[in-house]
């Protein structure tokens, strides 16, 4: 975490905090080649993430490691789409061309983050038709999370 000294010392506190909860999360679920996959991710994060960039009010690298923590924790995604959530908003943000993700992170990474970047693009207000289906995808996905989740406590 070498970009980490451009911060301020309280920022770079907060980030070690949030750093260390995401790979204690990480540690159970991903082998050797996953966790570097993650770590390579937050370096590539605070690499090309200036100190006064924001996400919904707070510094983006604090919002993507809070972000993939409970991405792992929630969804149980593979150590793949964690490096995805952690640096597709700072790509998004930051313009950060695709061809650095692909050849720091790897292809996959940066096809994921591509596609991503895609679905963020959709121009819904246009097409209601298109906006009212996404809408009732998204309620149908979040009902069956629920209703899985009463189901069957002890598996999620």
């Amino acid at each position: 975490m070498e970009a980490l000294k451009k911060y301020s010392d309280d920022l770079q506190k907060k980030i070690t905090i949030g750093y260390g909860e995401l790979i204690r999360a990480c540690s159970d679920e991903y082998d050797a080649t996953g966790m570097k996959l993650i770590r390579q991710s937050v370096d590539f994060l605070l690499e090309y993430t200036p100190e006064e960039e924001q996400k919904l009010g707070m510094h983006l690298g604090l919002f993507a490691l809070g972000l993939a923590e409970m991405t792992v924790k929630e969804l149980g995604l593979d150590a793949l789409g964690i490096s995805a959530v952690l640096i597709s908003d700072a790509v998004e943000q930051n313009k950060i061309p695709l061809e650095d993700v692909k050849a720091k992170l790897g292809e996959r990474t940066g096809q994921i983050i591509e596609e991503l970047l895609k679905i963020s693009d959709l121009d819904t207000s246009t097409n209601s038709s298109q906006a009212e289906n996404m809408r009732n995808l998204i309620l149908t996905l979040a009902m069956a999370w629920l209703a899985f989740s009463v189901l069957f406590p002890n598996v999620i």
